[in-house]
C-alpha cells in the first residue's frame, strides 16, 4: 500500500489531538472483488471468516487505493495501530430516503411530504452560517461524523457552533424556522447519546465468530468425527455455558451504559415571530434558542446563556456537588472559545437548580453541541471506546500460543508420518492428526486467564471498589509510581479558618485569629462580598472555601425571591448584611461577579455599599497571581516571607485586593470585561486556612512506600503548601532535601526550598561498647517540585531537564488538568507503570491516561477511569495494587498450568500414538472436565496477601524464569510418563496393546496396559502441576488458605489412587482401564506418580522460586524481570548527556522565584554518578 500512497490518497484527521487517525481512500475494484469471492467459495468461507476478523484486509483485497474525494470507503488507522473501515455516504441520499420514508408513513392529517420533510442539504460555514449545497459526502467513525470539505479537499470533523465563531454571533442570533431545523437535523442527527442494547441473537452471533469459539467449534466437530461423543458433548456444554455467561455480561454492560447515558427532557424552543414550541430534547439542533424554566431542569446539550443567569449543579461531570452560577455571555467581540467562555456555558448532563431573569425576560440559551459532540457524549465515547491496554503479559500470551502451535505442528507431522507408514486412509490420517492441534493448543486458555481477574474484581466490589476495565487489574500488579491529587484526595475537602493578615500602607498588620472582631474595612468587604455563593431553598450554598470565609464573619446572604416579579429589576440581585445590621452601611450589594477560573487562579466581584455612590472592584485568588495585578507600592516588602511562613505549614492562603471604580456608571460596568478591570489593584492582605490531612493518609502512604512504590503529588494548589503537605503525609521525609526550579525561555534556575531537618546520628567504636542499637544514619533524598508553568516550559524547551524532573520530581503544583495529563503520559513514556488517584473532573484526563486510574468520585467524568472507589479514601489504592498483584500472579500460574496441561496431554498422546492407540473418550472427559476445568476454576480463589511486597511480580512470560519453570516441569512430566510407558511396554503379555489388537487399528476399545500406565500417571501429573504453579506469598495468601482448591486437589489425588489401586468393574468399563493384576506393578506406578509430585513441587518451590528468583535474582536482575521505580530512574538518567546541567543556574537558599518552580538535584559531574546516587537515594 505504501508504494501507491499519495497525498491525495491519504490524510491525517484530528492532527495533534488524542484521537488522531490516518485516513486512506479506497474504491471498489471489480477484478479484485471477483477474485476475492472465488477464494472465499473455494475455501468454504474460511477466507471470509478471516476477513471478518480483519476487516481492513477485506477492504484491501476488494478495493483499490484512490483519492479521498472519490473514495467509496475509508480506512482509518489510529495511534494504537488499530484499523477501522467506514463507508462513505451521501447526505443527499439520506435526505431522499427520509422523504420516501415520510411518504410511506404519511397519514391524511399529516401535511404533504414536501412540507414535512425538507430534503435540501446545508454545509456549516464560519460564524454560525450554513450554505446550501448539492450534496455532502460523509462517514461516521465511533459516533463522530466527518464531512468532505470541497475547499480543502479533505474530510473534516463535523463541529457544532463551538468552533470558527465570533462572540458577536450571540448578540444577533435569531430563532430557527422549521426548514432550518430539518436541514441541521439531517446533518447533525438527533440530540441523543444513544447506546443500543444489541439483541441477544446478534451478540451471540458475534461471540460465536470469535476466534476462540471458532476453534472450539472446530475441535468439537473433530472429536465428534473421531467418536469421542461424551468428551465432545461435555466440551460443548461448557462452551455453551461460557458463551451464555459472556452474552449475559455484555448485554448487562450495554444496559448499564445505556441507563447512564440515556435521558429525556421536554424543552421550550423559540421560533420566529416571538413564538415558542415544546419539543423533546432529542429534536434540538445546534443554533436552536431554548428557554430554561425558572425551577430548573436537566440540560441534555451544551448551551451558552444569552439572557439571564442560572445556578447549576455540575456534580455529574465534576464530582463536586457545589452550585455554580452561570451568567449570560456579555456583549463583546473576538473569537469564541469554550474554555474562555466556560462561565457562561451549561454542559450536557448538568442540572439547573434555578434561574434568575430580569425585566420579565425568560432565561434563554443557544444550543452549541448535541449528542456525542457534547462533553457528556465525549465521556460516554471514552467508556465505549477505551484506550487499548498494551501490557507485556497479554502480548506474550499470543507469542506463546504461536510456540504451542509450532509444537502441535511437529506433532501433527509425526502423527501423519506414523499413520501413513501403517497404511491408513488419507481421510483418517487427516482427522486423527488434526486432533494433535486441539490438544497442544488449549482452547480454554482465554477463559482460564480471566479466572484470577474475575475473583479479584469480586473481592474489590466487596470493598466498594468498582472496576469498569477488568483487564486493568493485572496491570495494577506492575504499578511502581502513583500520582496523587492533593485537595480532597490526600487532604480533607473542608478547611478551618486560621487567621486574617491585613495589610495597610505596604506593611502587614497583626494577624486576626477571630474574623468576627474585625472592624469595618475593605478586607472585610472582600471576605463577605467576593464569592460565588447563592441561596437555594433558603440555604447558602457554594464553594467550600467561600463558605468558610463568609461564615467566619457571621454575615447573611439575601437574594430576591424568583417568584417576586417586582424585584427582577433590582440593581443588586444579591445582598450581604452584617450580623448587627442597624444601618444600611452594613449592607453590600454584589452587582457583578467574575467566577473563579483555574487558568486565571482568581475570581472577582463588583460591589457597592447601599449608601455609597461609587462602585468597588474586589478580587481574591492565589498569592502568586494576585501580586502581579497589584500596584507595587501597595505590596509589603516581606510579602513572600509571610506567604512562605504559612505555606510551609501546609496552610491554604488566599490573597485579597481591591480598587475603586470612580465615577463609573452601572451601564458601563455591565459591559466591562474582566481583562479591563484586573490591573492596578490595591493589595489588602491574606486569608489563611488550615488544610488538614485525611486520617488514613499517612498510614496508607507509609504502606505504599514500604512496598517500594514511588509517590508523586500533582495538585493545583500553591507550591509551598503542596511541599508542606508532602512532608506532613510522609511523601517527603523531614530530613530530605527539596529544591525548586524555575524555567525561563533559555535557562532553568534551581534553588533549595528550605533547610531540611538534619537527622544524622553515628556511633563509632567496637560493637560491645555501643550501648544502644538505635543509632541510624538517615541519608537525605533529593526531591523535585515544579509548577505547571515551569513544567510546560521544561517540557517544550529543556528535554534533558525534563528527564531529571521525571527522575526526581515529587511535588507538581499549580498544575492545570491538561498539564496533569501530560505529566502522566511523560512518566509512562519514561518507562514507569503509573497509577493516578484523584477525586474530580480536574483529574479526568490524567485518570484516563494512567495505566490504572482510581477515581474517588462517582461522577460521570470520573467514570472514564478504570476504577471507582466509593470509600472516598486513598486506602483503596494499596487494595487495588494487592489484588492486581494477586491477579497477575494467578494469570501467570494459570497460563503456565494450561500450557503445562496441554503439553502433558500432548506427550501422552504422542507416546500412545507410537503403538497406534490413544486415550478413550471418557478418559479425555475425566482429565479435561473433572480435573483441569475444576482445578483452573478454583486456582484463582487464593486471596491477595495482606502485605505489599517490596518487589513487584514479573510481567513477561517470555523470559528465563517462567520459561525455565514451565519447560522444566514438562521435562519432568515427560520423563515419568516415559518411565511408566516403558515399564508397561517392555513387559509383553496378553494385556499388551499389540497382542490385544493385532491389527493396530487404534480404534475403540482402548483397553491396554500401556494406555493404563500413561493415563494413571498423567492423571496425578495434572494435580501436581496445579500445586506447583499455585504461588502463595508474597503476592497471595498461603495455598492452605484456598480451602476449596486444596480440598479439590486432595479429592482428585484420592480418586486417582482409587482408579490406580482398586477401581470397580463399572469404573473399569466406563474409563476402559486395563488394570494390572499384580500389586507390585500398581505400587510401582503409584511410586512413580508420587515421586513425580514431590520432585515437581520441590523443584518449583526451591530451585525456581528460592534459588533462581530470590537469590540469584538479586545479583542477576534479568532473572527476576521486574521493574522497580529505581530501575526506571536509572535507565532514564543514563540517557542524559554529561553536560545536561549546563542549562541550570543556581540561586542561593531562600531566593524564591515568584513564578513557576521545580525541584531538582544539584548538577552532578557525570551520568554514571547520577545513576549511582539515584539507586541509593531515590
Amino acid at each position: 500500500m505504501g508504494g501507491k500512497t499519495s497525498k491525495e490518497c491519504r490524510s491525517i484527521l484530528n492532527s495533534g489531538e488524542e484521537d488522531q487517525v490516518e485516513i486512506f481512500g479506497y474504491r471498489r475494484n471489480p477484478v479484485k472483488l471477483v477474485l476475492t469471492w472465488i477464494s472465499i467459495i473455494c475455501t468454504c468461507g474460511i477466507v471470509r471468516l478471516i476477513f471478518y476478523w480483519m476487516r481492513h484486509w477485506m477492504l484491501q483485497c476488494t478495493h483499490s487505493l484512490c483519492t479521498l474525494e472519490h473514495a467509496d470507503y475509508v480506512l482509518l488507522k489510529n495511534t494504537y495501530d488499530q484499523w477501522f473501515v467506514c463507508k462513505v455516504k451521501s447526505l443527499r441520499t439520506d435526505a431522499e430516503r427520509a422523504r420516501r420514508t415520510a411518504a410511506t408513513e404519511q397519514r391524511p392529517s399529516v401535511p404533504s411530504v414536501s412540507e414535512s420533510v425538507d430534503s435540501s442539504v446545508v454545509y456549516p460555514k464560519e460564524n454560525g452560517k450554513f450554505e446550501g449545497v448539492d450534496d455532502i459526502r460523509y462517514f461516521d467513525d465511533r459516533r463522530i461524523r466527518y464531512i468532505w470539505n470541497t475547499e480543502s479537499k479533505a474530510f473534516v470533523r463535523l463541529l457544532g457552533l463551538d468552533q470558527h465563531l465570533s462572540a458577536e454571533y450571540f448578540q444577533t442570533c435569531s430563532p430557527l424556522n422549521s426548514s432550518e431545523v430539518q436541514q441541521r437535523r439531517l446533518l447533525y442527527q438527533s440530540n441523543e447519546i444513544n447506546i443500543e442494547v444489541s439483541p441477544i441473537i446478534k451478540i451471540l452471533f458475534k461471540e460465536v465468530l470469535n476466534p476462540f469459539y471458532i476453534f472450539q467449534i472446530f475441535s468439537i466437530s473433530l472429536w465428534f468425527s473421531y467418536g469421542y461423543y461424551y468428551y465432545a458433548g461435555a466440551i460443548l456444554i461448557t462452551t455453551l455455558c461460557s458463551l451464555a455467561l459472556t452474552v449475559h455480561q455484555l448485554r448487562k454492560m450495554q444496559q448499564m451504559l445505556q441507563e447512564r447515558a440515556h435521558a429525556e427532557e421536554t424543552v421550550t424552543v423559540c421560533r420566529p415571530g416571538a413564538q415558542t414550541e415544546t419539543v423533546g430534547s432529542e429534536q434540538l439542533v445546534p443554533g436552536d434558542i431554548i428557554q430554561i424554566p425558572a425551577l430548573g431542569c436537566q440540560v441534555l446539550c451544551d448551551v451558552i446563556l444569552i439572557a439571564g443567569s442560572a445556578i447549576v449543579n455540575e456534580s455529574a461531570l465534576t464530582g463536586e456537588s457545589v452550585p455554580v452560577t452561570k451568567t449570560a455571555i456579555p456583549d463583546c467581540s473576538g473569537p469564541f472559545g469554550i474554555k474562555e467562555y466556560q462561565r457562561h456555558m451549561v454542559f450536557s448532563g448538568t442540572r439547573v437548580l434555578q434561574t434568575r431573569y430580569y425585566a420579565n425576560e425568560p432565561v434563554r440559551a443557544v444550543v452549541l453541541r448535541t449528542g456525542f459532540a457534547t462533553n457528556k457524549g465525549n465521556l460516554i465515547r471514552s467508556i465505549m471506546y477505551p484506550k487499548p491496554v498494551d501490557f507485556k503479559f497479554y502480548r506474550h500470551t499470543y507469542y506463546f500460543i504461536i510456540v504451542l502451535a509450532a509444537i502441535a505442528l511437529c506433532g501433527l507431522i509425526y502423527s501423519a508420518i506414523l499413520r501413513a507408514m501403517r497404511g491408513q486412509a488419507v481421510s483418517e490420517i487427516i482427522i486423527r492428526s488434526l486432533d494433535v492441534i486441539t490438544i497442544a493448543v488449549p482452547p480454554a486458555l482465554p477463559a482460564a486467564l480471566s479466572v484470577g481477574i474475575i475473583y479479584a474484581q469480586r473481592r474489590l466490589q466487596k470493598n466498594r471498589i468498582f472496576c469498569l476495565s477488568p483487564r486493568s487489574i493485572n496491570i495494577c500488579g506492575s504499578v511502581n509510581l502513583i500520582c496523587f491529587d492533593k485537595t480532597g484526595t490526600l487532604t480533607q475537602d473542608g478547611l478551618d479558618m486560621k487567621c486574617v493578615l491585613p495589610s495597610q500602607k505596604s506593611s502587614f498588620e497583626e494577624a486576626i485569629t477571630n474574623p468576627k472582631e474585625m472592624p469595618s474595612s475593605r478586607i472585610k468587604d472582600c471576605m463577605v462580598a467576593c464569592h460565588s455563593l447563592t441561596v437555594i431553598q433558603g440555604q447558602t450554598c457554594g464553594d467550600p472555601v467561600d463558605l468558610i470565609m463568609f461564615n467566619s464573619l457571621s454575615w447573611s446572604l439575601m437574594e430576591p425571591d424568583v417568584n417576586e416579579e417586582a424585584r427582577f429589576d433590582l440593581v443588586a440581585p444579591t445582598l450581604v448584611t452584617g450580623p448587627k445590621c442597624d444601618t444600611e452601611s452594613d449592607t453590600i450589594g454584589i452587582i457583578k461577579d467574575f467566577p473563579f477560573a483555574s487558568s486565571l487562579q482568581r475570581m472577582s466581584t463588583v460591589i457597592r455599599r447601599v449608601k455609597d455612590e461609587e462602585f468597588s472592584y474586589l478580587m481574591k485568588g492565589s498569592p502568586e497571581k494576585v501580586i502581579t495585578l497589584c500596584l507595587p507600592d501597595t505590596v509589603p516588602d516581606n510579602y513572600f516571607e509571610q506567604l512562605e511562613s504559612f505555606t510551609r505549614h501546609g496552610d491554604r492562603v488566599l490573597a485579597l485586593a481591591w480598587k475603586p471604580l470612580n465615577k463609573m456608571r452601572l451601564v458601563k460596568i455591565q459591559k466591562l470585561l474582566r481583562e479591563d478591570l484586573d490591573k492596578e489593584m490595591i493589595f489588602l492582605g491574606f486569608v489563611v486556612m488550615e488544610n488538614r490531612l485525611k486520617t488514613d493518609t499517612k498510614s496508607v502512604l507509609e504502606q505504599i512506600h514500604n512496598a517500594n512504590i514511588r509517590t508523586v503529588m500533582v495538585t493545583g494548589d500553591n507550591m509551598h503548601t503542596a511541599i508542606s503537605v508532602a512532608r506532613d503525609c510522609g511523601m517527603i521525609r523531614k530530613w530530605d532535601d527539596v529544591h525548586i526550579i524555575t524555567a525561563g525561555e533559555t535557562n532553568v534556575f534551581w534553588t533549595q526550598a528550605e533547610r531540611p531537618v538534619q537527622s544524622f546520628s553515628l556511633s563509632i567504636g567496637s560493637a560491645d561498647k555501643i550501648s544502644s542499637p538505635t543509632e541510624i544514619i538517615n541519608l537525605p533524598t533529593i526531591h523535585g517540585a515544579v509548577s505547571g508553568e515551569s513544567f510546560s516550559r521544561i517540557r517544550s524547551d529543556h528535554p534533558q531537564v525534563l528527564k531529571k524532573m521525571l527522575a526526581h520530581g515529587t511535588v507538581f503544583a499549580r498544575m492545570s488538568p491538561n498539564e496533569k495529563e501530560r505529566l502522566v503520559e511523560d512518566f509512562q513514556e519514561a518507562g514507569y507503570f503509573v497509577a493516578m488517584c484523584g477525586d474530580g473532573a480536574n483529574d479526568c484526563g490524567a485518570l484516563k491516561a494512567a495505566h490504572a486510574g482510581v477515581s474517588l468520585s462517582e461522577s460521570e467524568a470520573a467514570a472514564a477511569a478504570p476504577f471507582t472507589a466509593c470509600t472516598g479514601s486513598i486506602g483503596c489504592v494499596p487494595e487495588i495494587i494487592k489484588e492486581g498483584r494477586a491477579a497477575l500472579v494467578t494469570s501467570f500460574g494459570i497460563f503456565k498450568y494450561m500450557a503445562g496441561y496441554s503439553l502433558t496431554q500432548f506427550f501422552s498422546v504422542i507416546v500412545l500414538y507410537s503403538i497406534a492407540t490413544n486415550f478413550s473418550d471418557l478418559q479425555f472427559t475425566y482429565v479435561d472436565i473433572f480435573q483441569v476445568l475444576i482445578l483452573s476454576a478454583t486456582f484463582g480463589r487464593s486471596k491477595a496477601h495482606p502485605h505489599l511486597s517490596r518487589t513487584p511480580p514479573p510481567t513477561s512470560l517470555i523470559t528465563f524464569v517462567p520459561l525455565f519453570s514451565l519447560f522444566s516441569q514438562v521435562i519432568i512430566v515427560f520423563g515419568f510418563q516415559l518411565a511408566a510407558f516403558f515399564i508397561a511396554y517392555l513387559e509383553k503379555d496378553s494385556t499388551s496393546y499389540e497382542n490385544m489388537y493385532a491389527n493396530g487399528g487404534g480404534t475403540p476399545p482402548f483397553f491396554s496396559k500401556e494406555n493404563f500406565a500413561v493415563f494413571a500417571v498423567s492423571s496425578f501429573q495434572y494435580v501436581w502441576l496445579a500445586l506447583a504453579f499455585a504461588k502463595g506469598p508474597p503476592y497471595r495468601k498461603i495455598l492452605l488458605k484456598n480451602r476449596i482448591f486444596c480440598l479439590t486437589a486432595l479429592g482428585m489425588v484420592a480418586f486417582d489412587m482409587f482408579l490406580l489401586l482398586g477401581p470397580t468393574e463399572p469404573m473399569k468399563w466406563l474409563l476402559e482401564l486395563q488394570v494390572p493384576e499384580l500389586w507390585n506393578r500398581k505400587l510401582t506406578f503409584l511410586f512413580l506418580a508420587f515421586c513425580n509430585g514431590i520432585i515437581a513441587i520441590l523443584f518449583e518451590k526451591i530451585v525456581v522460586d528460592y534459588v533462581i528468583f530470590r537469590k540469584l535474582g538479586t545479583r542477576f536482575k534479568f532473572l527476576r524481570n521486574v521493574r522497580t521505580h529505581q530501575d526506571v530512574t536509572r535507565d532514564l538518567l543514563n540517557t542524559m548527556p554529561d553536560d545536561w546541567w549546563h542549562e541550570l543556574e543556581r540561586k542561593p537558599l531562600g531566593q524564591l522565584p515568584q513564578q513557576g518552580s521545580f525541584v531538582i538535584a544539584p548538577p552532578l559531574a557525570t551520568t554514571s554518578s547520577t545513576a549511582a546516587l539515584t539507586e541509593n537515594a531515590v
